[in-house]
Order: C-alpha cells, then structure tokens, then sequence
C-alpha cells in the first residue's frame, strides 16, 4: 500500500511537470514542444488513474486483514478533551517526541499543531481505522478522479 501511495505521488509530480512545461511551451510558442509535453500529461495522468483504482483495493485487503483488537475510535467527548487539554496544557510530551523524530520541529512542528487544534475547533466522533478504509465516500472520490484523470489522458 505504501509502494502504491509513493508511486502514485511520484505520477502527481511528473504529470504536474508535463503540464508546466506544456504552459511554458505555449507561451514560448513552441506548439510542437507544448504537445510533446500535453502526450506526456495525458500519459502521466492515464498511470495515475491506474494507481488510484489499485489504491482502493488495497484498502479493502488492508481491511479485511485488520485485527480487530487494533481497531481504535475516538469519540467526540474524547477529541474535545484532547483538544482543552492541549490549549490549556499544551500538548502532551510523547506526541511531541515523536513529531521531532519524524524531523517536524520549530515553525513546522508550530504549524503542525495549529492545524491540529484548528482542526478540533468543531470536533466530531473518529471512526476505527478499518471503517476508514472501506468508507464509501472516499472510494467513491477515487472513483471520480480515476475517471477524470481517464478522461483527460483521452483528450
């Protein structure tokens, strides 16, 4: 699954670089240079649907073999007591440890944790990692952009 999540970032990039390249070319009016690069877009684009299609299933397989034991939920009560409890007492040492060890820290690790407060500000119920995995609104998103991204390497 991680093999998959990189590769598909590395198609992201390439196909972000062909589409640049394609505007700088049609701005230099260089017509034959900006359809090199709009084939390799549409290339880039076509593997990436491929890449998000073999994502969603993946998921379903990571699900199906998720223990049970290991699947945690967060309830709202849960989430807003974290939330106080890290703008009144910061937050806790450990989470901050590890953050550092990821090689998040200063303004990074800053950002890091405004996001996550503000994210709190209207907390809600987190479901297990396992419902994550097969909720629908997120294949169907997938499903969408694989479309979308189909249809432009068509074009």
């Amino acid at each position: 699954m991680l093999t998959n999540q990189a590769e598909t970032i590395g198609l992201l990039n390439a196909l972000i670089t062909a589409l640049d390249r394609s505007d700088g070319a049609a701005k230099a009016g260089d017509a034959s240079a900006e359809q090199r690069q709009l084939n390799a877009a549409r290339d880039f684009a076509k593997k990436v649907s491929s890449s998000i299609k073999n994502s969603a299933s993946l998921r379903l397989t990571l699900a199906s073999k998720w223990p049970a034991g290991l699947d945690v939920s967060i309830s709202e009560q849960d989430a807003l007591k974290f939330r106080d409890g890290a703008i009144i007492n910061g937050f806790p040492s450990p989470f901050l440890d590890q953050l550092k060890k990821l090689g998040i820290d200063g303004l990074d690790r800053d950002s890091v944790l405004q996001d996550i407060i503000i994210e709190q500000a209207t907390p809600q119920s987190i479901p297990g990692f396992r419902a994550l995995l097969v909720d629908p609104k997120w294949r169907a998103a997938d499903l969408q952009l694989a479309t979308a991204l189909t249809q432009f390497s068509r074009s």
